[in-house]
């Protein structure tokens, strides 16, 4: 960080949003996504985005993402519902988990009062909409006749177990900032 910066009225106007604390998602996501689009973060003496978020703030980029992802689907389900928004992080976080999360917001805002909506709640929410229809129905008893069929060859436990690893993988990086990325491939490369 150098000494001798400009500061831009847009950048202090910007930060003062943040500075006000994480009452809404939206208003801090939006300040933090113009910050990191127009390289703002450099009239701070900072040269990169995450730098100014660490130092500035105290938080990864990683968090700055979700916040910048929180505020793109709040502002999504304000245009679309002209219902208030999420927010907190953890309340849209949850709702990104869903297949249709605005669908999902609607439901939780029309059965439960702002005070009431908690992350847990949009997780039941979120939970119940991935239940198959009927699952406590027990099936009923087909009569049919035996198929001569190829016996077929189910995946292995372990094939199993592998490619739910893999899978938990793919999404556990998507979450990870791109350093503590690095880190991690660096220290298994060592073991």
């Amino acid at each position: 960080m150098t000494s001798s910066v400009v500061i831009g009225h847009d950048l202090i106007e910007l930060e003062a949003v943040i500075e006000r604390g994480m009452r809404s998602v939206v208003e801090v996501g939006r300040a933090l996504m113009a910050i990191r689009d127009g390289k703002k973060y450099r009239d701070r003496g900072y040269t990169t985005f995450s730098d100014y978020c660490r130092e500035r703030w105290g938080f990864q980029d990683s968090h700055a993402r979700l916040l910048v992802r929180s505020a793109k689907l709040a502002g999504e389900i304000e245009a679309q519902t002209g219902a208030m928004a999420p927010v907190n992080p953890r309340q849209t976080r949850e709702l990104m988990r869903a297949d249709d999360p605005v669908e999902v917001w609607a439901e939780v805002v029309e059965e439960h009062e702002p005070e009431e909506i908690t992350a847990a709640v949009i997780r039941d929410h979120v939970e119940r909409r991935r239940e198959p229809v009927g699952a406590e129905a027990e099936a009923e008893p087909v009569d049919a006749e035996p198929v001569d069929a190829e016996p077929v060859s189910l995946p292995s436990l372990q094939d199993i177990a592998e490619d739910t690893f893999r899978e938990a993988i793919r999404l556990a990086l998507g979450f990870l900032a791109e350093d503590e990325l690095v880190r991690m491939v660096i220290e298994e490369c060592d073991r």
